[in-house]
């Protein structure tokens, strides 16, 4: 059968994005239906000090532990071959819960793979 972590049928793509409120917001929008997103890489940096935390979709799904981001400071997953997160269910959004108010930007590397 192969390694399902080779399914490389969806391009790798690159999103930015930047945050200046607490809360969650999507940092890749949901792919559709019959698709999902699988991440690749990631980075994030505040400009204060700000925890944050990836999830899913609707459900708000947790998908990492928190990051406990210093001012001026920030993480970085580099791109891998390998999912960095568990993939997503289909048709649903990557977001980022963020608990303070400050400016958090960064970008992140993923596919989008056909469901079938």
């Amino acid at each position: 059968m192969g390694n399902p972590y080779h399914d490389f049928t969806g391009r790798l793509k690159h999103q930015a994005f930047a945050a200046t409120a607490s809360g969650t917001f999507a940092a890749v929008a949901a792919p559709g239906t019959s698709k999902k997103l699988r991440i690749h890489g990631y980075r994030l940096s505040a400009s204060a000090e700000v925890q944050a935390q990836f999830a899913a979709g609707s459900t708000n799904a947790t998908l990492s532990g928190t990051f406990y981001l210093a001012a001026n400071g920030g993480v970085h997953e580099p791109t891998s071959e390998y999912p960095v997160l568990e993939d997503l269910p289909e048709n649903t959004a990557l977001l980022l819960d963020l608990n303070g108010a400050t400016t958090v930007s960064g970008n992140i590397r993923y596919r989008i793979l056909s469901i079938t």
